[in-house]
């Protein structure tokens, strides 16, 4: 077999062609995307900001009509390794799948179409291999519980959409009910067999075993009743009607769609809705996790090894959605191992945004049952975006995004695997990104931080890269993070008995606008430039041996100190000059900062013990169990 290792793709198209009733009834059909006005009177299948989906006769779409974005066939020919003829057969990583052009018109069903056969693949189980940890362990691994523990007195609840195939199987005590909001058709009802858990069912389980009641979870389905497997002909225009309606009637926060085929293609209707997706939650955006998908669903030329490029149409390649990849327990691309070969479980490139535990793990939701592959990753990666979104709900799609990849992991090894393509596209670009794990492992204890508290961001900023992945231990994975961890609980604690009245006064009024300021610092290098310099040397300072670390605030340290005003005055600059709506909010406190460090005795060395001190912000007795019991 020959094994591609390039950045190459082939598509073969595999699906069966639609039959006659489905043709007949959708194949003169178009998705018209209108902005603004629509046809007449027709009611819109959905809406999302001011655009409006409409289901037409092609003839009712020809000629242009006013506010129209675009209208496509529902059912249109694919390129590709064609079912139809000998001409255009392959489909390289920059070639669009579909086309404008009505799979009606080439393609006429026979009298009596074969039904082809059903076959639900088993989950893969590797022999002679030990049983996999309850998937406990990977999200301990990724900083999960210790994340959810900081807010367990947070009362918001983010919704989170989960877009799937199937739901077969779902456990009745989930209390969820999967909606359809696809193109509307007559489904072709089939007696089937008992199922095991579907793909969406595995997904659910693993989302309500990571986020438990801290979200809102929304379950809608690719397919209606009675359809055993979904087509990829139809998935482009059911998932875009499906976004819409997540969007603008249930209102999701953020969506996860565990699935990827190169089949699907990405029509015009999609790729509009995608893109209004990023104006919606009051300008915001909504963010969309997919996965990269798995290589052996690339369609490739029959007798050619796997090919493991995204390719450049496919969901998880558009600027609208973040594409996360699966990694191994220690960080590294995923591949599943066995006596004789290392097959990669992952696709990769530029697109791909960040990565997440992916090897096998037991759902104790669904009786132990096995969840693997870049779809575990992807609902890791939600499931942490929704723990940092129900920290800071005010974050874009893109300023999430920012955070996510300013604090995810970095392993020291990319892909030692013995299989293609184990030699390529392991190296990290000067903006911190890889073809196989985009930003790194995602890492939730430390979004959370970084998302809600300014000096806890800078602190992790000075994380080394790459470094040590975590593993348990999230908290204690890193002397930047001992610190941020420590700051944040040391000053949720305090109290007017334990700082002087106006030193607690100035620290209520940080806890009340760090979220704030911590939104300066992703949108401010000025800011983010003198807050690293002074948390590199207080890393520094903090794991210096005792001897050369003058903890009792004995000598001036006067440059430390000058350090620290330089900061506030580049904040204050920052404000008035290029953040003035947030002036009002701001200035008032850094003057009082400013007024309370001047009329200090020895503020060099009072700010040592302040933040050294037995009592100090950064002493590690003040930590207590790994971040877990924070408030």
């Amino acid at each position: 077999m020959i094994h591609q290792t390039g950045y190459a793709r082939r598509l073969t198209m595999v699906e069966r062609l639609p039959d006659k009733a489905l043709l007949e009834e959708l194949g003169t059909r178009a998705l018209a995307v209108f902005r603004g006005g629509g046809p007449g009177s027709r009611e819109p299948l959905a809406t999302l900001g001011d655009l409006r989906l409409y289901l037409l006769e092609r003839e009712e779409v020809q000629q242009p009509a006013e506010g129209l974005v675009v209208a496509e066939p529902v059912l249109c020919v694919r390129r590709g390794r064609k079912l139809l003829g000998p001409e255009d057969r392959f489909v390289g990583i920059d070639d669009e799948v579909c086309t404008t052009q009505y799979l009606l018109d080439l393609y006429r069903p026979p009298e009596q179409p074969q039904p082809s056969p059903r076959h639900v693949p088993p989950m893969w189980t590797p022999s002679a291999a030990p049983e996999p940890d309850l998937l406990i362990a990977a999200l301990e691994n990724i900083g999960l519980p210790a994340a959810l523990g900081l807010l367990r007195n947070v009362p918001r609840r983010p919704r989170l959409a989960l877009i799937d195939e199937s739901f077969e199987g779902l456990p009745d005590r989930f209390a969820l009910t999967p909606t359809f909001r696809g193109v509307p058709r007559h489904s072709q009802s089939e007696d089937l067999p008992a199922m095991e858990p579907g793909h969406g069912t595995r997904m659910a389980a693993t989302l309500v075993e990571a986020l438990g009641e801290t979200v809102e979870l929304g379950l809608f389905k690719l397919l209606p009743e009675g359809e055993p497997f979904a087509s990829a002909w139809l998935t482009p225009a059911d998932l875009t009607l499906t976004l819409a309606h997540v969007i603008q009637e249930w209102k999701a926060d953020l969506i996860m769609i565990p699935a990827s085929n190169g089949l699907w293609g990405m029509p015009g209707y999609l790729r509009a809705v995608l893109r209004e997706t990023q104006r919606c939650r009051g300008g915001r955006g909504v963010p969309i996790f997919c996965s990269v998908g798995d290589p052996t669903r690339n369609h490739d030329e029959p007798g050619s090894g796997p090919f493991q490029v995204l390719g450049a149409d496919e969901l998880a390649s558009q600027p609208y959605v973040i594409a996360i990849a699966s990694t191994d327990a220690a960080g590294r691309w995923y591949r599943r191992f066995n006596r004789t070969n290392s097959r990669p479980l992952n696709r990769f490139g530029p697109a791909v945004a960040l990565s997440a535990p992916g090897d096998f793990h037991r759902l104790s939701q669904l009786d132990r049952r096995l969840a693997d592959d870049s779809s575990l990753a992807t609902a890791l990666a939600a499931a942490s975006a929704a723990v940092v979104l129900r920290s800071n709900p005010e974050l874009s799609t893109r300023e999430l995004l920012e955070v996510l990849r300013q604090t995810a992991d970095v392993p020291p090894i990319v892909d030692d695997g013995a299989g293609p393509p184990s030699e390529t596209f392991n190296s990290w670009d000067r903006d911190g990104h890889n073809f196989k794990l985009g930003a790194g492992r995602i890492n939730a204890l430390s979004g959370v931080l970084a998302a809600v508290d300014p000096v806890c961001a800078s602190l992790l900023l000075t994380r080394s890269r790459p470094g040590r992945i975590p593993s348990r231990g999230v908290a204690e994975a890193d002397p930047a993070f001992l610190c941020a961890a420590a700051w944040y609980g040391w000053s949720g604690r305090q109290t007017t008995g334990t700082l002087s009245p106006e030193a607690w006064r100035l620290l209520q009024g940080y806890l009340e606008l760090r979220e704030k300021l911590s939104w300066l610092l992703l949108h401010s290098r000025p800011l983010r430039d003198a807050l690293l310099w002074l948390a590199r040397h207080l890393v520094a300072l903090q794991f210096a041996p005792d001897h050369e670390l003058d903890r009792q605030g004995q000598r001036e340290h006067g440059a430390l100190f000058h350090r620290v005003t330089h900061a506030l005055e580049v904040l204050r600059d920052e404000v008035a000059t290029h953040f003035s709506k947030d002036a009002a909010l701001l200035l008032p406190w850094l003057e009082s900062v400013g007024s309370f460090l001047v009329g200090l005795k020895r503020p060099g060395a009072e700010f040592l013990r302040f933040l050294y001190g037995p009592r100090g912000a950064f002493t590690a007795m003040w930590l207590p169990h790994p971040a877990l019991s924070f408030p």
